[in-house]
């Protein structure tokens, strides 16, 4: 009997939900002219003033939920296999999703001149920073954990993304610190990172899926 969470069709949402993330200041230049990614930071997009911050604002909450899916049946997949530390992981990571969609519903926005002006120094990014920060450990966590198994290439690959994360968000500090351009490029890249690491790993469990 083959178990739903065993389905392509599932485990395969997390890659939808990673390329539209890292799709999404894609559209956005096409949408909003004024916007200029490598110069502004993500935030721009749904900071209050933006004129497509609500359609922004969801398109990136149906991003994470499809992504959250695809990590609920890789939990199913740990479970079955009894892999209680991975299940724990998961789970961590559900925590740092879920802790980024509250956060977008309930942190009240920035306004646009602030974003632009401010950079990377209000609160709300160094907040929404420190969740990223949270959810880069646990795929690192995650990323040493099987690399003790088979999945030596899937545990690699995390380790890879998440050291990427650090190093783009450093440079997003350290340009805005010296007023240097392509602020707003690494800054893409920092969470681009992210997302593409939780796309390998549904990607990974998708090919041996039914």
């Amino acid at each position: 009997m083959v178990h739903w969470w065993q389905r392509k069709v599932f485990l395969g949402l997390g890659i939808i939900g990673a390329v539209g993330l890292v799709l999404e200041n894609v559209w956005a230049v096409f949408i909003w002219h004024a916007y200029q990614p490598g110069e502004m930071l993500l935030q721009v997009l749904t900071a209050q003033g933006s004129p497509y911050a609500a359609g922004f604002r969801v398109y990136e909450i149906l991003m994470w939920l499809l992504i959250t899916l695809a990590l609920f049946a890789i939990w199913h997949l740990h479970q079955f296999q009894q892999e209680f530390k991975l299940m724990n992981l998961i789970k961590g990571l559900w925590v740092g999703i879920a802790s980024l969609v509250i956060l977008s519903l309930g942190m009240p926005a920035r306004l646009l001149p602030e974003v632009v002006l401010q950079g990377p120094w209000a609160w709300q990014y160094v907040l929404t920073t420190s969740v990223y920060v949270i959810i880069v450990v646990v795929l690192a966590r995650y990323g040493f954990s099987v690399s003790k198994t088979p999945r030596l290439s899937l545990g690699v690959g995390l380790r890879l993304f998440s050291a990427l994360y650090g190093i783009f968000m450093g440079a997003v500090w350290l340009l805005s610190l010296w007023q240097w351009p392509f602020m707003g490029l690494f800054d893409i890249l920092s969470r681009d990172s992210v997302a593409v690491a939780l796309g390998f790993l549904s990607w990974y469990y998708t090919r041996l899926a039914v």
